[in-house]
């Protein structure tokens, strides 16, 4: 939110720029993307910035997740001979193009996955990863169906810049502000407990996922840089949640649940902010203002006030930047449960969701 961060982001563009100029047209790469979940995936640029391959966990059915993917592998050996480029090397091997490579940037796992469509794992008993090694604690090369992934663990969460030229793969690592101006994250954590699951409706979990998904679109759309801690029924557990708080440092945290009652006549929505960690000038609370305020207005529902965190809200009560949980409903009121299930519906939510956001960066810009 500061100038220095787009004095640096137009810096490093007009160095590649000139990297492009010196170089020729003999090389391809991947543009800086935008995230799909658990994941995000790049597809390789050509220089003329068409689109070759890009893939997503959301849109590719066939795509495995790190639990799913045998954990038969090889080591990777990495060199660290050529530690003083400013690029990780990472050898292809013949035949393969741009169009074959796709990068996924696992940023709750900490992991960076370089797939390689067709390629071959043996490859790289003999070929070695060299260059900048730094945040390179690991390697491993997998054969997956019909690729093969080189995943490597790294000390935190990077975004990457890629080149691929003569054969080799040369990947850049940057922390988050150091590209990003504006950063959020969306924890969806929907969740009741089993004696009011409901079998004719859709899960608490994924009605708040479908919800994340259409704030990601939106949110990429204004540029602003979104970290979803999941994109399936999954969610994501406190401790990974405040880690990639902690890593990455948003402006905001936003998490989204349903509610639950007994009493099955309960209906509305509420937030939930950290009331013991003050931040001047916007924190917490007027996050949970604006939450509350611009969700009920799109959906035209019932306000149930703003709650401070308790002991089962670890998140928001730990949080040191603007953190506020929106329960979107309550997912034991029959017409609140039928309204949840309605596509429009959640996308009502996910524009009050945005709108909160979009002014809570207008309100700081102006001070």
């Amino acid at each position: 939110m500061t100038d220095i961060y787009s004095i640096y982001k137009n810096t490093l563009i007009a160095v590649l720029v000139c990297a492009v100029v010196l170089l020729g047209a003999s090389f391809s790469y991947v543009a800086v993307m935008h995230p799909t979940g658990f994941t995000t995936s790049r597809g390789v640029q050509d220089t003329t910035h068409q689109n070759v391959s890009v893939t997503s966990e959301a849109e590719n059915s066939s795509y495995t997740s790190q639990a799913a993917m045998t954990a038969d592998g090889t080591s990777l050996f990495l060199n660290a001979a050529s530690s003083d480029s400013e690029y990780l090397w990472v050898p292809i091997p013949d035949g393969i193009s741009s169009s074959d490579i796709t990068i996924e940037n696992h940023y709750m796992d900490k992991q960076l996955w370089v797939c390689i469509a067709g390629g071959d794992a043996a490859y790289y008993n003999d070929n070695y990863i060299s260059g900048n090694l730094d945040g390179v604690s690991y390697g491993q090369a997998v054969a997956d169906t019909d690729r093969t992934v080189l995943k490597f663990d790294m000390d935190q969460v990077y975004e990457y810049n890629t080149i691929y030229e003569d054969g080799v793969l040369y990947i850049g690592k940057l922390r988050p502000r150091e590209v990003y101006d504006r950063i959020v994250i969306i924890d969806p954590a929907g969740s009741v407990p089993i004696e009011y699951a409901n079998a004719d409706s859709l899960s608490a979990a994924r009605i708040c996922q479908d919800i994340s998904s259409k704030l990601l679109t939106a949110l990429e759309s204004k540029g602003i840089r979104v970290y979803v801690t999941s994109l399936d029924e999954r969610i994501a557990a406190d401790e990974d949640s405040l880690s990639l708080l902690t890593e990455v440092r948003p402006d905001m945290y936003i998490r989204i649940e349903t509610s639950f009652d007994e009493d099955s006549k309960v209906y509305g929505t509420e937030t939930v902010y950290n009331g013991t960690y003050f931040i001047p000038g916007f924190g917490s609370v007027e996050l949970a203002d604006l939450l509350e305020a611009n969700v009920t207005t799109a959906i035209g529902g019932k306000a149930m006030g703003l709650a401070e965190a308790g002991d089962n809200d670890e998140i928001i009560r730990k949080a040191t930047v603007p953190a506020a949980t929106i329960k979107v409903g309550y997912y034991t009121n029959t017409q609140e449960n039928i309204l949840l299930n309605r596509d429009d519906y959640r996308t009502r939510i996910a524009d009050g969701i945005m709108a909160a956001i979009e002014q809570a960066y207008d309100g700081n810009d102006r001070r």
